[in-house]
């Protein structure tokens, strides 16, 4: 009888072990992944999967049989699906085989090789579900301030990412007839004079290819930008390239004030870019660039916050817009119906 049991206590363990436990998440069921992701733990499967769109975002987390979906035939058939279906470039599947080891995190993501991409540092492992991130993590959830009554808030350090994993569609504004979105920050703890925070604006498909960028600089400046991945001559990748299309010094202050500063973007004719301050209306601007040449993104749709190696920021997006327009201007049909 003792024999009997210890044998079944070893089988129990030796069950846990081989037992895999892996996020599972899907984008079609109207879920965000990864922050929707659930564990879930399987002796049927030995690895886990995730799909990305070539901006990094992910869209399936899942546990897979190794010898089925993890063999480089099949990663290159559903990368190159990835990519037909959601009219893209650079999407990609992954394997591990690790207990949660498909994280989702965007750094830990490769998807279009950089010549100059800096190395970035190894994120903590994926809290468990009911745990927070830790406070120095790339993307962290962190209480919801007041500023903006913005419905996300979280924080990025050194994130250096090329494209946001986190994209916020733009809102039209039919009195201005503009694409206009709407975010909040503040700076972490001084690095140096080159400590910023960026606005990526890409296209509807969410290519990665070409986009605009604006940049806030800790010393007050404000840069717009054209951001391009360049292949290389002897076809070994891309480059990142930024090139500078206009920059106003001293309009921004983040030495002197702590807490969030609220701003807004717009998009004018999809070659108009602009920035300005919340309580600033839309023609008033802090920076402004066309695009006549029309290098930058077709039809630009998403917005998204990052921040390059060695600087910290919070960010809040889908937040109020207040004081875009004069008070007698009509916005919506309702206000428009006596014009």
């Amino acid at each position: 009888m003792k024999a009997m049991l210890t044998g079944g206590f070893l089988l129990a363990v030796i069950s846990v072990v081989d037992a895999l436990m892996c996020y599972q998440c899907a984008n079609t069921d109207g879920k965000l992944c990864p922050y929707d992701a659930s564990t879930y733990t399987s002796t049927a499967h030995d690895a886990c999967i995730t799909w990305k769109l070539g901006n990094g975002s992910v869209i399936l987390q899942n546990l897979v049989s190794a010898k089925e979906e993890c063999t480089e035939e099949k990663i290159k058939f559903w990368s190159r699906f990835i990519d037909l279906y959601y009219n893209a470039y650079g999407g990609s599947v992954s394997c591990c085989y690790s207990d949660r080891c498909n994280d989702g995190s965007s750094l830990h993501s490769n998807f279009v090789d950089v010549s100059n991409k800096n190395k970035v540092p190894t994120l903590p492992a994926y809290p468990s579900i009911g745990e927070s991130w830790p406070s120095n993590a790339g993307l962290a959830p962190v209480r919801k301030a007041e500023n903006g009554n913005c419905e996300k808030y979280y924080d990025k350090f050194s994130a250096d990412e090329w494209m946001p994993d986190i994209l916020i569609p733009l809102a039209y504004d039919r009195a201005s007839q503009t694409k206009v979105g709407v975010f909040y920050t503040k700076l972490g703890e001084r690095n140096n004079n080159n400590d910023h925070v960026i606005v990526r604006i890409v296209n509807r498909a969410k290519q990665n290819l070409t986009m605009y960028s604006i940049k806030l600089f800790r010393v007050g400046s404000v840069s717009i930008h054209l951001s391009k991945l360049e292949p290389q001559r002897n076809g070994g990748g891309f480059i990142q390239q930024e090139g500078k299309k206009t920059s106003v010094n001293k309009v921004v202050d983040f030495e002197n004030e702590d807490g969030y500063q609220g701003f807004w973007i717009s998009i004018k004719d999809d070659i108009t870019v602009s920035l300005g301050r919340i309580g600033e209306k839309l023609i008033n601007p802090l920076v402004q660039f066309s695009d006549v040449l029309r290098e930058g993104p077709d039809e630009p749709y998403y917005f998204g916050l990052t921040t390059p190696d060695g600087t910290s920021a919070s960010f809040g997006v889908n937040c109020d817009m207040p004081g875009l327009h004069f008070p007698d201007t009509c916005v919506t049909d309702g206000d428009c119906e006596d014009y």
